[in-house]
């Protein structure tokens, strides 16, 4: 993150005007370091969007994406509560701003909560679900990546939780298909990971095994 912003400030000393792209590349680079502790995506992410604001350049949907991103890192294995209210305040900073949220903002939302929830959350699956109907809600169509997030919440808790969270992915796997998004090699690979964990869990591996060929 610092030398990003060693680059843009040896830019501007060139007569250079930094442009959204690379204030995007900058965010990302917060996002980065948010992930591994070093700083705050809170507040790193608000200082670059002041300061892209302070040289005229209005934030796109990739800026505040990449910001709900940063802002969610701090919360992976913390709870879900965390991450929903920051994702509610980075939207509605969005819509403040005239951006309209997209496949990917709901989409990393959804995976931040799975990647927050708690053994005792079902792998994050409640809230992410609330997220997907939110989606849907605002016109947002979901992708395959975002299917795919659900059903690695089923996986996460399935250890835990069995063969109840193996059928919950079977039936994402269903909704997906009935929404016209055709399921990739990582949909099947990510349930057949959920059906080994519901095994490991449990001495009923052969029902684990059933609900996949059902």
């Amino acid at each position: 993150l610092g030398e990003a912003q060693k680059v843009v400030a040896s830019m501007v000393a060139a007569g250079v005007v930094p442009d959204v792209i690379t204030w995007n590349t900058v965010m990302h680079a917060v996002a980065n370091e948010a992930a591994t502790g070093r700083v705050s995506g809170v507040q790193a992410g608000l200082e670059v969007l002041a300061q892209m604001r302070a040289a005229g350049v209005r934030p796109d949907t990739q800026t505040y994406n990449t910001f709900l991103r940063a802002c969610t890192a701090s919360s992976w294995g913390r709870g879900t509560d965390r991450v929903t209210a920051q994702g509610t305040w980075v939207t509605e900073l969005m819509r403040k701003d005239k951006v309209k949220p997209d496949a990917y903002t709901f989409t990393t939302l959804l995976d931040a909560c799975v990647k927050a929830a708690e053994e005792d959350e079902l792998g994050g699956l409640g809230e992410a679900m609330i997220v997907l109907r939110e989606m849907e809600g605002a016109g947002v169509r979901a992708n395959v990546v975002t299917f795919n997030c659900l059903i690695g919440a089923c996986c996460k808790s399935s250890r835990k939780h069995g063969l109840t969270m193996v059928e919950k992915g079977v039936k994402i796997l269903e909704m997906m298909k009935e929404s016209g998004v055709r399921p990739n090699s990582a949909s099947f690979n990510t349930l057949i990971s959920a059906c080994a964990e519901a095994a490991a869990g449990s001495t009923s591996s052969k029902a684990a095994g059933a609900a996949l060929t059902r």
